[in-house]
């Protein structure tokens, strides 16, 4: 039997910055989970150190297993954005800051990158979400998304890719609503 703290040397390993490394480690951080409750907590605390949205769905489960289990809203530091649904009516950035509001004391980081169709390194969209939701050349982000985002008081760093706003006050006002933000990038914005 190997000590705990080699096992949790372990699963601290399965932490990367590199996303598609982010989105093949948390299927092993999750199954560490499960393994028993001696590798629960440092396995739960590595998997939503960095959570990875595709879409509305995930936002909603996020928001759901935040509600079910407080304690983990502790764990999570950074949130990337990442789809070919960023610039459609079914954006997951326009839902982020109203189903997460309140459940991200400690969150540090966002990132938001646009994939376009011509990018072949990512999935391309189904059928079924290409007919139910319409594509636009901007983020689509209402009117008071502001307001909702200025709550992620905490927020230090902010990275834009490849995203295009509807006008340049929607960017400036987004950026102007986080108090805390030290460090901004954006490329092909």
């Amino acid at each position: 039997r190997f000590p705990i703290e080699v096992c949790e040397n372990i699963i601290d390993m399965l932490y990367s910055v590199y996303l598609i490394d982010q989105v093949e480690h948390s299927r092993a951080l999750h199954s560490c989970a499960l393994v028993c409750r001696a590798w629960r907590v440092r396995s739960q605390r590595n998997l939503f150190y960095a959570v990875v949205f595709h879409d509305l769905a995930a936002i909603e489960k996020l928001s759901t297993v935040l509600d079910n289990a407080p304690h983990l809203c502790e764990y999570v530091h950074e949130v990337t954005l990442i789809g070919r649904t960023l610039h459609t009516t079914a954006s997951p950035l326009s839902l982020l800051p109203i189903a997460l509001h309140g459940k991200l004391p400690k969150l540090q980081a966002v990132t938001i990158k646009h994939v376009s169709e011509h990018e072949d390194w990512y999935p391309s969209a189904s059928e079924l979400e290409s007919k139910s939701t319409k594509s636009l050349q901007y983020l689509p982000l209402h009117p008071r998304f502001s307001l909702f985002f200025s709550a992620f008081t905490s927020l230090a760093t902010l990275q834009i890719y490849e995203s295009t706003f509807r006008h340049f006050s929607d960017f400036a006002r987004m950026i102007d609503s986080l108090p805390a933000l030290q460090i901004l990038m954006c490329i092909e914005v």
